[in-house]
């Protein structure tokens, strides 16, 4: 609250969990889609929905966004280039094919 009411400070679009600010996430996102089929984004949505808090369809227009692997694997490569590491890390870091 008083980040929002002192600071003006909005949460990005689409932020489904409570690491939304952390920049390593579409690294782990696009990891954990890539290794086990599901990404940490689906698997938070699973949970809302078998709690009730979303329904199935909700859930999976979200997922559709967010475990885009070109869209994860873009940003995972942005980030990997802002740190200075190569290439080859990031897809040694998400088992790229």
């Amino acid at each position: 609250r008083t980040l929002r009411e002192e600071l003006g400070w909005q949460p990005p679009p689409q932020a489904l969990s409570w690491r939304y600010d952390c920049a390593l996430e579409p690294v782990l996102d696009l990891m954990v889609l890539r290794r086990f089929g599901i990404s940490t984004a689906g698997l938070y949505l699973s949970n809302l929905v078998r709690d009730g808090v979303f329904s199935r369809e909700r859930a999976l227009g979200l997922l559709a966004e967010m475990e885009n692997e070109a869209r994860l694997a873009r940003h995972a490569a942005e980030l990997v280039s802002s740190l200075g590491l190569s290439p080859a890390t990031l897809r040694a870091l998400t088992g790229a094919r």
